[in-house]
């Protein structure tokens, strides 16, 4: 009897896979650097998270143009995409440092040490950008858990405040509710074709299957990658959690998990719906489920109820959380042909609205430490 067929990882994988090495032996180093320096030296954590962040940068940076490669035994897939997203998320990650740096509801008016922040920071940075990368069913549900887990807990960094262990709370359940939905969307996907492999799940739905059930099982798919997106009716923990949790937390919840949603939409669905040389059976699947009508309902009202309900708002986080809500209905704009035009709307989309929601959130920080009000 064989044993089974498995690629298993080996140190060769490493040399595609740097800035997440490294992403990961920061959030180490950072962790030791706080345990060492607590209540002394303020900037040790701080110094390691932003040579960490650098570092991985300069190395993705490095890396561009090298072709697409897979690493862990096809579970990922390092490309000209993933590569996109790394440098947004470590350029996220180093500006929610920076941020947090100069935010007094972090440090505190006595400048105290918050090592484990900067921790998390760089420990979330590499979980959105393995959820990026990837290719497998299983990489695609850990890496989206590994992504929640910490921002359940960046969202509830502040212990003593009620309003952030409830905007913990609330995004666990929903995370939680949002995480069965969609694995069980993912089994249907798996019994329908018997892979867990992207490339292969696209094979299977091309030999012929039920179209009511393949429209099932991408509707629930669809709805555990909108929660993390925050799209209409996926979105209610979003304004709460954006409240409740501490600034510059609130800023890399609007630009990093909700891009690991976007990057792992379009990895899945580019890949199972769009990709392929057959014109035709991909023009077939799309319209078995009448894909570009719901991604235009999706759309409207996302962005519809997201820029009218951010009018009545009176705090200004919970009005950038709106705000967030109706940039993402014009994000799934590009999804609606699931053509190579709109993935690059898509992607310049995502430059910009990164770039503008940290200032606007950085804005936010210095305002609030001199009124001491949002």
């Amino acid at each position: 009897m064989e044993l089974l067929n498995v690629n298993i990882p080996n140190w060769s994988d490493l040399a595609y896979w740097r800035p997440e090495a490294i992403l990961a032996v920061t959030f180490l180093v950072a962790l030791l650097g706080d345990m060492i320096a607590r209540g002394r030296r303020i900037g040790v954590p701080f110094g390691i998270a932003v040579a960490g962040l650098v570092t991985a940068g300069s190395y993705a940076v490095a890396d561009l143009g090298t072709g697409a490669h897979t690493v862990m035994g096809d579970l990922i897939v390092v490309d000209g995409l993933a590569a996109f997203f790394r440098l947004l998320f470590i350029f996220t990650g180093l500006a929610t440092v920076l941020i947090a740096w100069t935010s007094e509801e972090i440090m505190g008016e006595r400048r105290e040490n918050k090592g484990e922040f900067y921790a998390l920071t760089v420990l979330l940075t590499m979980a959105a950008c393995v959820m990026a990368e990837a290719k497998d069913l299983l990489m695609l549900f850990l890496s989206m858990e590994a992504v929640g887990l910490t921002s359940y807990v960046m969202a509830g960094y502040m212990r003593t405040s009620l309003r952030s262990t409830e905007a913990s709370l609330k995004y666990v359940i929903f995370g939680a509710v949002s995480s069965a939905i969609m694995l069980y969307g993912l089994s249907l996907l798996y019994g329908m074709t018997g892979s867990m492999q992207f490339d292969g799940i696209r094979a299977g739905l091309e030999a012929g299957v039920n179209p009511f059930a393949l429209l099932v099982a991408v509707v629930l798919v669809l709805a555990g990658m909108s929660y993390k997106i925050a799209a209409v009716p996926f979105h209610f923990w979003a304004p709460d959690v954006y409240e409740g949790a501490p600034t510059p937390v609130s800023a890399f919840f609007s630009v990093g998990p909700k891009a690991a949603g976007f990057a792992l939409m379009i990895r899945f669905f580019y890949t199972t719906l769009a990709a392929g040389p057959d014109a035709h059976a991909s023009a077939s699947l799309v319209s078995q489920i009448n894909w570009p009508l719901l991604m235009a309902v999706m759309a409207a009202a996302t962005m519809t109820y997201g820029n009218l309900v951010a009018l009545r708002q009176e705090n200004v986080k919970r009005m950038l959380a709106y705000s967030s809500i109706a940039h993402v209905g014009y994000l799934l704009m590009g999804f609606v042909l699931l053509t190579d035009q709109g993935l690059q709307a898509i992607l310049f989309y995502l430059l910009v609205y990164t770039l503008m929601n940290l200032g606007a959130f950085f804005f936010v920080v210095a305002i609030n430490n001199h009124l001491k009000s949002e």
